[in-house]
């Protein structure tokens, strides 16, 4: 979905008067996904709100970075909040770590408990700081160090 939106470019096209709603609907659509997911209809059909909520935040997002927009200089302020930079630094290691904790605590603890999500996320989030400090960040620091004989990076970087 985010190459089509992408490859669209319809951010560009969004008029001014409608980044606030595209933002404010999507994030409704967002916190509300979680009552049309179903566990039999996970991904689709219920994963569309939420997903239909993400590209109308990031449509709205895009649209409103156009200078002289006020709204694109609070958002901006508001992603650069330091605990926002934070868990996007370590979001693709959150990524790739949520669903094994998730699979592995419903197989022995079961995940019917509001304590065993907060669990699973703690969990998540702290698997990922490992692996992304202890490991990604690692090897991207002597990726970029590293030299081939002819002066070219070592192409570690980009697997």
């Amino acid at each position: 979905m985010g190459v089509l939106l992408y490859q669209s470019d319809i951010a560009s096209r969004v008029g001014s008067k409608w980044y606030g709603s595209m933002m404010g609907s999507g994030l409704l659509m967002i916190a509300t996904g979680g009552m049309w997911i179903k566990n039999s209809s996970v991904p689709v059909p219920g994963s569309i709100v939420p997903v239909t909520g993400t590209l109308l935040v990031i449509i709205g997002c895009a649209a409103s970075q156009r200078p002289g927009n006020p709204l694109g200089a609070t958002l901006k302020g508001v992603l650069c909040i330091n605990v926002g930079r934070w868990l996007a630094r370590i979001s693709y290691a959150l990524y790739l770590w949520h669903w094994p904790v998730i699979v592995l605590l419903r197989w022995s603890l079961g995940m019917e408990h509001w304590s065993s999500i907060m669990i699973a996320a703690l969990l998540s989030i702290s698997l990922a700081c490992l692996s992304t400090f202890w490991i990604e960040e690692p090897i991207r620091t002597w990726a970029q160090s590293s030299r081939i004989n002819n002066g070219r990076h070592c192409h570690v970087r980009y697997v």
